[in-house]
């Protein structure tokens, strides 16, 4: 129906784009681009992505939607340090900017910075809408038992226990955060609250083996060896390579020369 006359090319092209990009301001300009490089990235274009939202930043580094579409596309494109400083500057804008945050906890972890990670989780979580909940929940809490099992391992037996108190706070029938608590109850001589956190872990998921035989290991320390005993028969019938795991019930009371009490038990499964 149309036909393009004569003067119709490349130059004419050219000209109505510089005059209808003319008519807009670069905050207009650089959102547009924001959001193109989203549908580009999602259509899996990685590199044309990054490339647009490196454009944006360029016309209004001061907006935080831009900040950030750059640090996820320079994140996409494995370019981790890159994309944790366009997330900072996310942050600088709006100090609580969720999304930025949570990415920017990630990179941190990545590069092995957990501490600082797990404060990054924290306020995404504390800062996160509705539809995001879950997923900053899911990771603040897994923050905190990463860093509390490197805690614990450096015989940091009580700051990695206000970690996982905190984490339990967040997630109260997580079975992962249950066990590690109830481990680091143990250690800390406070076997009646480990037992209880093991029953919740094991009401949530009762096929767990490696809860099964951590509770036998409670009993055991509560001077209950015959619950421990049936405790310990249940984990072995759900899972026979409990007895070879570093923290079995009879390594770790033999470690603490509990002999006594192992082979009151070991008798016990015998009858």
């Amino acid at each position: 129906i149309v036909q393009p006359n004569s003067s119709w090319g490349e130059e004419s092209v050219r000209g109505v784009t510089e005059r209808v990009e003319g008519g807009l301001d670069a905050r207009t300009h650089a959102v547009a681009l924001t959001n193109l490089s989203k549908v580009i990235g999602w259509a899996g274009k990685l590199g044309e992505s990054y490339r647009l939202s490196r454009l944006a930043v360029e016309l209004v580094p001061e907006d935080v939607r831009v900040q950030y579409q750059a640090g996820l596309a320079a994140d996409l494109m494995g370019r981790t340090d890159e994309a944790m400083y366009h997330y900072l500057k996310a942050i600088e804008i709006q100090p609580d900017a969720a999304l930025a945050h949570g990415n920017l906890a990630v990179g941190l972890e990545k590069k092995g910075r957990m501490v600082e990670a797990v404060s990054h989780y924290r306020i995404a979580y504390e800062n996160s809408s509705p539809e995001d909940l879950g997923h900053h929940r899911e990771n603040v809490v897994d923050g905190l038992v990463k860093l509390a099992f490197l805690l614990y391992g450096r015989g940091e037996v009580d700051s990695a226990l206000g970690l996982l108190q905190e984490a339990e706070q967040i997630a109260p029938e997580d079975p992962e955060v249950l066990n590690r608590l109830a481990t680091a109850l143990m250690a800390s001589g406070r076997t009646e609250e480990a037992v209880a956190r093991l029953d919740t872990a094991i009401a949530v998921r009762p096929g767990d083996a490696g809860a099964h035989n951590r509770l036998a290991l409670a009993l055991a320390l509560e001077g209950r060896p015959a619950p421990a005993a049936e405790t310990y028969a249940r984990a072995l019938e759900l899972d026979p390579a409990v007895a070879d795991a570093p923290d079995n019930l009879f390594t770790v009371l033999d470690r603490m020369g509990r002999t006594r009490d192992a082979e009151e038990i070991r008798g016990l499964l015998d009858n």
